[in-house]
């Protein structure tokens, strides 16, 4: 028994230790929980605040649900660092908002309360501006095409008719209509003028295809040019009918033609006279090219033009050279040389020697200015055997 005692004696002893250790390890809890008066007193000092930081700190610390679910721990970590020295700024200038939730300005501790979203892309109101205005335009455009499908431009006539904006019934009644009071007036040169009329030369309304075949041909759009007269397509053909060789009869018997007042023009040119060499001027006179001046009325008949200046449409004959011609000098120059020569002919015994006085009329020119001899004044001179 004695063994039996000596065994169990140190598993006695080892259990002592065993709980000392936890008293021991409790004793430090316990001393740090014992707080002196003293201490108690230097915490309510460290812990006492001013009224602005309070202010601040409960600023600071006023979040919505939805912010206080987002902030981030190093947001909070931050704002627990700037409490203490914060102050409030609700209305601080100069400083953009950010992208969501509340804004502050860490370097000067300021708190500037909820970010304004900023819209991101979108189209700029002067490009959905410039848009409409295309769009207005566009439609102006294709709605006038099609209008110009069925009616002849602005600024087109017909015969003297102005089919502006019209149809091609309405520019048939009026192209009718026209024919039976048609009237040609032609301005000739001293203020003359004479007449040719549709009853003269037969003109009527043709009554065929030429006013629709006119629309067909015409490119719709293209309206636009036609405001400022440029349109590009050909003339439209005449829809009149009339008596083309009765029309060449009365242009052959008209007083501009076949009068006693016709005068016709002449060329500079130099002559003698009274022993020298001068320049005579250009005659412009009335004489009209009758070639010239058919293709002139049939053409304003055609286009229904009622008056047509023969002047403006260049139906006179004008002189090729003036005085100041370097052809006309060109040969005034010869005839000078040939006016200073003496001619001597002989025949037999006998001589007879020519001045200028002599052979002087017979030097001219011809339609090209070259000088010639009139070959009818030198043998009115000397006529041959039996003359």
């Amino acid at each position: 028994m004695e063994d039996t005692a000596a065994e169990m004696a140190p598993e006695e002893v080892s259990e002592e230790p065993s709980t000392d250790a936890a008293s021991n390890e409790t004793a430090p809890q316990d001393a740090a929980a014992d707080t002196t008066p003293d201490a108690e007193v230097s915490e309510a000092v460290a812990s006492e605040e001013t009224p602005a930081e309070a202010v601040s700190q409960a600023a600071a610390s006023e979040e919505t649900p939805d912010e206080e679910a987002t902030e981030s721990p190093a947001e909070s970590d931050e704002g627990s660092r700037e409490a203490a020295g914060a102050t409030i700024d609700l209305d601080h200038p100069g400083l953009e908002d950010g992208p969501e939730g509340e804004t502050a300005d860490k370097k000067q501790g300021k708190w500037h309360g909820p970010a304004r979203k900023k819209k991101a892309g979108g189209i700029g109101k002067p490009f959905k501006i410039a848009m409409g205005v295309v769009g207005v335009l566009l439609a102006v455009y294709l709605g006038g095409a099609a209008f110009y499908h069925s009616h002849f431009f602005y600024n087109t006539k017909m015969n003297g008719y102005d089919a502006s904006n019209k149809t091609v019934e309405q520019v048939k009644t009026g192209v009718e209509d026209n024919a039976s009071t048609y009237t040609l007036t032609l301005k000739e040169r001293n203020n003359q003028s004479e007449t040719i009329t549709a009853q003269q030369i037969s003109l009527k309304y043709a009554n065929d295809n030429t006013i629709q075949d006119s629309l067909n041909k015409q490119n719709p759009f293209k309206w636009p040019l036609a405001l400022i007269g440029k349109t590009g397509d050909e003339e439209s053909p005449s829809a009149y009918t009339y008596d083309k060789n009765t029309l060449k009869t009365l242009i052959s018997q008209l007083n501009a033609v076949a009068g006693t007042s016709v005068v016709n023009a002449e060329n500079a040119h130099p002559a003698y006279e009274n022993g020298s060499i001068v320049i005579k001027n250009q005659v412009t006179g009335n004489q009209l090219n009758q070639n010239s001046l058919e293709k002139a009325v049939n053409k304003a008949i055609a286009t229904g033009e009622k008056t047509l200046d023969l002047d403006q449409a260049g139906c006179y004959v004008a002189p090729t050279y003036g005085a100041d011609s370097k052809e006309v000098a060109s040969a005034k120059t010869v005839m000078d040389k040939y006016l200073s020569s003496v001619i001597t002919y002989t025949f037999g015994d006998q001589k007879e020697v020519l001045d200028k006085n002599t052979f002087g009329p017979w030097l001219t020119v011809d339609d090209s200015m070259n000088v010639v001899v009139d070959r009818d004044q030198a043998a009115g001179l000397y006529q041959g055997p039996g003359g």
